[in-house]
This record gives structure tokens, C-alpha cells and sequence, in this order.
């Protein structure tokens, strides 16, 4: 096991009762003496809780200091753009380690007129792996891991961000599989960066995008507030404006339903409300990751208008399906002037494999790789790792395989 294997492990081992007792403080108020509690002995109940962060400064640069702000009624807004990916990490996949680690400037148009919205400038970008404990469309199964282990995964996925190892770490030991894996790391190369980044895990009790924009937009000004004035309260004045965008990563099926009227109460109207609320007062922006390569522009030509002169090559009815969908949707009256306006930028993964990448077929490979799941002894077969980190890093197979997640056959109940 690698020194840093080693020591991620530790860390999530150090971090486990600030988790415990976050989760306390988002799903309720409960009696207890070990936890913070109000003055009538409740834990207080919170919305957002972060569990960790790369740098105690976080959203802002670790070298962040109020000294060094110029004063004076001219200061512009120091723009600072929190890229997030909320997801069930149920586990988290290769793919969501491409996903968290988008680069942003190679998404916004080129275009002033469009990139203007995007605080372009000497913007300060971070990470956020985000987890919600209640989700408007999933419930917790048997089987899953529940939000503690999920929540100490993120925190290893934020090692490897920081670290720039970005999935590649234990891999260059291992022989033709640990080879594959290693040229498509190369792949991979101009999509995620190498150099470190600045990442916070946090979960949220909140079921919707629109409200997860506003609770995080507040938790993390007022974060930027605290910090920025040392936790010392004396006033705004001293402290430079901050213009705050969100930037939600979201696989396709995910924000279609974004503009679903079923989560709104079946009303056109409140999902038109709510999200002007989201693009617009909260300045919110959606990276959407899609199903299948670029599609509505083929040598600037359409999909549609391809298939018409015979040049899409040989035709798979799956594929040519989930294309038409995708046109469809992002072309749509609602969501094609927010293409247009770059409030949803599209995201393509350069390395195809990545979409073959799921946490079910992670789990589904997890689980097949016992060695003895009915009797005491269920370890996964050492054999079977590199199967299991076809879809997982390195370092989240180690700690699925020792915390024994995913057993068949639910032979130990939720875990």
C-alpha cells in the first residue's frame, strides 16, 4: 500500500465522528450529549454541513488575507467560481472523478457577449463533491452504502484531486490490466489537470437543484464572510466584494430533469419561476455531461442534416436514440436560449471508456467479487481488484474492499 493510500485511510478514519455528527445535524433534532446542542438540549438542526476542505480558507485561495486587499470604493468583485458535482457517489466512479474535475475555461463560449455571465477575468475556481440526504427522485436501497461511508469516499476523491494522482495511483505496478489502465489515464490527460485543486466535501439536506443553488449560494457567502474577517465580526466594510457563481455538474438524464414539471408540483408556470431564480438571482450555471459525443453541430452541420446525406457512418438504432434525444431536448423552446446564453454548458468526455462507467456496474462487479459471501469470511478476491478498477480509482477499490461495502445478497443488511 502506498504512502499516500496509507494516509487518505487515516485521514477518513480522523474525519469519521465530524461526519457522524454532521449527519446528526442535517436529518434532525435529536437528543444527545455528545453532539452540539441548542439550550434546550437539540442538536441544531443545519441544512449544509461541510466535512472537509483542502485548505481551512476554503472557497477562498489558501493565501487569502484581508491585509492584502486594496481598500477603497473602487475594488471590483473578486469572482470566484465554486464548480459542483452532486451525486449519490454510491460508490464514486472513475467517471465521477472526471466530472469533479472539469476544467471550466475550456466550456465557456468564446463569445463576450455569452462569456461575460461567466465573471471572466482572474476568476478563483474550487471544487465541491456534494451529497444530498434527500433526493427528490432516489431513496436509499438495500443494499447501498449509506451517506457515512459515501461521505468519507468523497473525501478520498478530494485527495486525489489534490493531489493531481487524478485515478492513476497504484496502477503502474500491475501488468496488462494495470497497463490498459495506465494509457487510459494518458487519455484522460486533457481533461484532468495535474496540478492540485482547492476541494471541500460537504452533504446538504435538500431535495431540489433550485434550492440547493440558493442554501449553498447563502452557506458559502457566509463562509466567505467569516473567513475573510477572521471570524471576527466588524462589519462588512473592510471586507472586498465577492461575485459568487455556481456551476452544477450534471449527467444528461439528470438535468432533463431539472426541467421536469413533475418537480414542481406539475405546474409549467412554478418551474418557470424557479428556474429564473436559479440562472438568474442566483446566478447558477449547469455543466451538463452527455450521453453521447457532440452531436447537434458535425463539422457544423446538425445531426438530423447529416443523417440526411448518409454520413453517419454505420447506424447503431441505441446510440442514434439517445442522439435524437439529446437534439431534441437541447433544442427545445425552454432549455435552447439557455444553451445559447452559456447558462448550460456542455461537457464531453474525451475518453470514451469513461462513458461506459457507472456506480451500478461498479457495485455489480463489487459484489461478484467475494470470495465467500455466505460464510463469516467475505473478503473480495484479490484477483478480481482490477475488474472492480475498470470502473473505481485505486484508492476508493481499497476502501470499498475494507470496509466490505456491497456484499451479496445484503448478507449483512444495509451498510
Amino acid at each position: 500500500m502506498s504512502s499516500r493510500l496509507a494516509s487518505s485511510l487515516v485521514m477518513v478514519d480522523e474525519l469519521n465522528p465530524r461526519i457522524k455528527e454532521a449527519l446528526v445535524r442535517l436529518k434532525s433534532v435529536t437528543t444527545s450529549t455528545n453532539n452540539p446542542v441548542t439550550h434546550d438540549g437539540h442538536t441544531k438542526k443545519s441544512d449544509v454541513e461541510f466535512v472537509y476542505t483542502s485548505s481551512p480558507k476554503w472557497p477562498l485561495p489558501s493565501s487569502f488575507s484581508l491585509s492584502r486587499v486594496p481598500q477603497g470604493q473602487q475594488r471590483q468583485p473578486i469572482p470566484i467560481r465554486v464548480i459542483i458535482l452532486d451525486s449519490s457517489f454510491n460508490p464514486p466512479t472513475r467517471a465521477h472523478l472526471a466530472l469533479a474535475s472539469v476544467e471550466l475555461s475550456t466550456l465557456i463560449p468564446a463569445d463576450p457577449a455569452v462569456n461575460a455571465g461567466h465573471n471572466q477575468g482572474l476568476p478563483h475556481e474550487v471544487q465541491l463533491l456534494l451529497l444530498s440526504v434527500t433526493n427528490a427522485d432516489k431513496r436509499l436501497k438495500v443494499g447501498d452504502a449509506t451517506y457515512e461511508p459515501r461521505l468519507e469516499m468523497m473525501c478520498l476523491v478530494a485527495n486525489e484531486m489534490e493531489e493531481g494522482t487524478e485515478g492513476t495511483e497504484g496502477e503502474s505496478g500491475r501488468s496488462e490490466s494495470g497497463n490498459r489502465r495506465a494509457a487510459e489515464a494518458e487519455i484522460k490527460s486533457s481533461l484532468l489537470s495535474s496540478s492540485s485543486r482547492n476541494v471541500a466535501v460537504a452533504a446538504i439536506d435538500e431535495p431540489t437543484f433550485v434550492g440547493k443553488s440558493k442554501k449553498l449560494k447563502e452557506e458559502i457567502s457566509k463562509r466567505i464572510q467569516e473567513i475573510g474577517l477572521g471570524g471576527v465580526e466588524t462589519g462588512d466594510a473592510d471586507m472586498p466584494p465577492f461575485a459568487l457563481s455556481l456551476y452544477f455538474v450534471l449527467g444528461f438524464d439528470t438535468v432533463t430533469r431539472l426541467f421536469d414539471t413533475k418537480f414542481y408540483n406539475g405546474s409549467h408556470d412554478e418551474m418557470s419561476d424557479a428556474l429564473g431564480r436559479f440562472f438568474n438571482e442566483d446566478d447558477s450555471y449547469v455543466i451538463c455531461a452527455r450521453r453521447t459525443l457532440s452531436t447537434t453541430t458535425q463539422g457544423g452541420v446538425s445531426l438530423r442534416e447529416n443523417r440526411q446525406r448518409g454520413q453517419d457512418g454505420p447506424r447503431d438504432d441505441g446510440v442514434e436514440k439517445e442522439k435524437e434525444e439529446e437534439e431534441r431536448f437541447l433544442s427545445s423552446e425552454m432549455v435552447s436560449p439557455l444553451v445559447r446564453q452559456g447558462k448550460i454548458l456542455l461537457f464531453d468526455f474525451e475518453d470514451p471508456l469513461l462513458k461506459r462507467v457507472s456506480s451500478t456496474k461498479a457495485r455489480d462487479s463489487v459484489r461478484s467479487s467475494y470470495s465467500d459471501p455466505v460464510q463469516e469470511r467475505r473478503e473480495i478476491d484479490s484477483g478480481s481488484i482490477s475488474e472492480i478498477e475498470a470502473n473505481l480509482t485505486h484508492r476508493i477499490a481499497t476502501y470499498v474492499a475494507s470496509r466490505r461495502l456491497y456484499l451479496p445478497n445484503n448478507a449483512d443488511g444495509i451498510l
